[in-house]
């Protein structure tokens, strides 16, 4: 019913007096005047947060360097990158090999190598030394114990990584291996991290659970193209802390001969 018709209708009504009437739209206008106000505060805060979001999010392919490198450490020397994880995982990014490790076991190592014209394609996966199996895909995660993921882009599963993303918590950082620049590095908001890593495929994922005897390196599932996940977990390897020396090789690569 528009404000209009409303008031025709109170005018309608037999009041007792005309005080009453007035008395009764003058009321009923403050309503409405009331309902609009908040209509308008309630639209225009919609609009506040979908304009911040827009505002926050970041453009990447750019090659333009982030303002901070955040949480990663870059070494001039080796021209690698270092990022500690909350709870205490570590990823070492050298130009020619990716390496996952963790302080809770020491000597363990995950390693992601191999090169394509003289560039980092991280297709071999090896656990302490092993090789265990190469890249399935053009995009391969990893989730670490405490929830961290890194997720590395190719354009093939034999060509170089173009670009490599962390997102932990509330932060996200992003490197552009192409011309070898952190393009984003900062905390933000859940719901604009939330964003940024629904719009990434995480391609082949997987993790590694510490145990109380040792080490599993494990795939999880599949998201190829984002919202079409398939869950599988397939065990990769393992590792046994009362004999450092041995990995049990789980996975059957046809593509290998020696795996």
């Amino acid at each position: 019913m528009t404000i209009s018709l409303l008031l025709r209708f109170i005018y309608t009504i037999n009041f007792q007096s005309i005080a009453m009437k007035y008395r009764i739209i003058s009321q009923t206008l403050k309503i409405l005047a009331i309902l609009a106000g908040t209509f308008l505060l309630s639209s225009a805060s919609c609009k506040k947060n979908k304009e911040t979001i827009e505002e926050q999010m970041p453009v990447l392919g750019t090659c333009k360097a982030a303002a901070t490198q955040g949480k990663l450490t870059y070494s001039v020397s080796d021209q690698s990158y270092t990022y500690l994880t909350a709870g205490g995982g570590k990823i070492f990014i050298h130009p020619l090999s990716i390496q996952i490790t963790h302080k809770d076991y020491s000597g363990f190592m995950i390693e992601f190598w191999g090169e394509k014209d003289g560039k980092n394609a991280g297709t071999h996966e090896n656990l302490n030394g092993k090789h265990i199996k190469d890249r399935l895909g053009n995009i391969r995660s990893l989730i670490f114990p405490d929830g961290t993921k890194i997720t590395m882009n190719s354009s093939g599963v034999y060509n170089p990584l173009i670009s490599i993303s962390i997102y932990e918590g509330n932060s996200f950082h992003h490197i552009n291996l192409a011309c070898n620049v952190v393009e984003y590095a900062a905390a933000g908001s859940e719901s604009l991290i939330h964003t940024l890593d629904s719009r990434e495929p995480d391609g082949e994922t997987g993790s590694f659970e510490l145990t109380s005897d040792g080490l599993i390196f494990f795939n999880s599932y599949t998201e190829y193209e984002t919202g079409t996940r398939e869950e599988k977990r397939v065990d990769l390897g393992s590792l046994k802390r009362d004999n450092p020396n041995q990995v049990n090789d789980f996975y059957d690569d046809k593509r290998l001969g020696h795996t």
